[in-house]
């Protein structure tokens, strides 16, 4: 009987902490939990973005365990969208790009460093890569 009383006891405590913890867990937010305006950042370029467009529970950004997913509002530049279909191809163009280039250096034909598409590794692919020196490559970037 004792036994019986004593197992009862603990599925209804299990059960009660259970509900708590998964109701708690769920309804929780991790931009803004204090609701204290932390959902907002300053950027020189771009101006305030909000992370929590839609306030509390609406749509907006959500930090997760290895990315951040949603969409922001940029009051500068609109919305941004975080998508981990698409995965961000962060590389810029540096010294290993020249070095792939100048392998390729006045190839005819089919070649990576052709950044023109006009067959010939010459001074116009020169002028593409020399533009994006130092800076972010754009998705159809080849000599990576």
């Amino acid at each position: 009987m004792k036994n019986r009383l004593l197992r009862q006891k603990l599925f209804v405590m299990f059960s009660i902490s259970l509900l708590l913890f998964c109701s708690t867990g769920f309804a929780a937010e991790n931009i803004d939990p204090d609701d204290d305006g932390s959902q907002y950042a300053w950027g020189e370029n771009v101006g305030w973005i909000n992370l929590e467009p839609g306030g509390d529970g609406g749509p907006g950004a959500e930090v997760g365990e290895s990315a951040l997913i949603g969409y922001i509002w940029g009051e500068n530049i609109g919305w941004i969208k975080f998508d981990l279909d698409k995965p961000v191809r962060a590389c810029k163009v540096a010294a290993d790009d020249l070095a792939n280039f100048a392998d390729q250096w006045l190839v005819s034909g089919a070649s990576v460093a052709d950044l023109r598409p006009d067959r010939q590794v010459d001074f116009a692919d020169y002028g593409v890569l020399a533009a994006y020196w130092l800076d972010y490559c754009p998705d159809y970037w080849p000599l990576k």
